[in-house]
C-alpha cells in the first residue's frame, strides 16, 4: 500500500527507530513517577540524559507521523493514473449537486440555454 503511494521507506528500520524512542520515552515517564510533586521535581535535578535521549531518538516517532493514517483494505494498491480527458462529463453534475447542497454555489437559470454559477464559472449547453 506504501508502494502505491510512492512512499519508499525501510519499514523494519522505522520500527526499530520508533521503539527506541518509545523506550526513551517510558524511561522519562518512570522518572518522573519518581517524583510525587512537582516541587520535587524542581529541587531533584533529574537526569538529562533522558531528555538528550529522547530526542536523539525524536526520529523514530517523526518517522511514524509521515505514515499515511488509512492504511486500510480500500486504500488502492495498484496505480490508477486517470487522465482528465477521460473524464466524462456526468460527473460534473454530481461534483455540481454536492457544491449546491452544501451551499458553495449558487445556479441560476439565464435563459433556456445557459447557466450562470456565481463565483465560479459560465456554463452553456
Amino acid at each position: 500500500m506504501l508502494k502505491a503511494r510512492k512512499i519508499e521507506l525501510d519499514v523494519d528500520n522505522l520500527e526499530l527507530k520508533y521503539k527506541r524512542w518509545w523506550k526513551a520515552y517510558e524511561e522519562i515517564c518512570a522518572d518522573l513517577k519518581k517524583h510525587s510533586t512537582i516541587l520535587q521535581i524542581f529541587k531533584e535535578k533529574r537526569d538529562p540524559s533522558l531528555k538528550r535521549q529522547l530526542l536523539e531518538e525524536s526520529e523514530g516517532l517523526l518517522g511514524a507521523l509521515r505514515l499515511p493514517n488509512d492504511l486500510t483494505v480500500e486504500t488502492p494498491t495498484q496505480p490508477s493514473i486517470r487522465s482528465l480527458n477521460s473524464r466524462s462529463s456526468s460527473n460534473s453534475p454530481k461534483h455540481m449537486t454536492f457544491l449546491r447542497k452544501a451551499g458553495m454555489v449558487k445556479v441560476r437559470l439565464l435563459s433556456s440555454k445557459c447557466l450562470k454559477v456565481d463565483c465560479l464559472r459560465w456554463i452553456c449547453k
